[in-house]
């Protein structure tokens, strides 16, 4: 019997384009899982430059008239734009860290038993500033409100970083090289 031109190429032809179907299907989900990780990365990346790198930290110590810690007081921090309050609680040593803050200007407030409330106003916060706010309590009752109103401090001395915020003006006034 012998074999007919026709009939394998036919045979080759109907190989090949099964072969060619299956590569097209490997490739296919190579494509949509390239893609998947693709999104995935992107997803990650975005909500990191949404909350990791704009942002600052609170931080102090809570302590008495004498200078004692104050364990387990209640601090309140609140942004003055839209009164959305941050609580924490002093640790055994009376400090307390509150993160991930969106820069503007704070009130920082402090109750705890025995104590009048101190809150501090006009806290500015910078981008990636890590802004002190050590407060002393006075012995009192919790009705007693003692105010202190922050200056803002030229000097950070919780981080090394180095940083500053631009204003738009300044950046228009920046110096063009090669260019009238």
């Amino acid at each position: 019997m012998a074999l007919n031109d026709n009939s394998f190429k036919e045979r080759y032809r109907f190989i090949g384009a099964f072969l060619d179907l299956q590569i097209a299907r490997q490739f296919s989900r190579h494509v949509w899982a390239m893609l998947a990780c693709t999104l995935l990365l992107l997803g990650t990346t975005i909500g990191r430059a949404q909350s990791g790198g704009a942002t600052g930290t609170i931080v102090g110590t809570v302590v008495d008239s004498t200078g004692a810690v104050i364990a387990g007081a209640q601090v309140s921090i609140t942004e003055a734009d839209t009164n959305v309050t941050k609580q924490t609680a002093t640790s055994s040593s009376g400090s307390y860290t509150v993160a991930s803050l969106k820069p503007g200007t704070y009130r920082v407030s402090v109750v705890a038993s025995g104590f009048s409330t101190t809150t501090v106003q006009k806290v500015e916060l910078a981008v990636g500033s890590e802004q002190r706010v050590d407060l002393k309590l006075t012995p009192g009752s919790a009705q007693e409100t003692v105010s202190v109103t922050a200056e803002a401090v030229g000097l950070d001395t919780e981080n090394a970083a180095i940083g500053q915020v631009v204003t738009g003006n300044e950046i228009v006034d920046l110096p063009l090289n090669g260019r009238n």
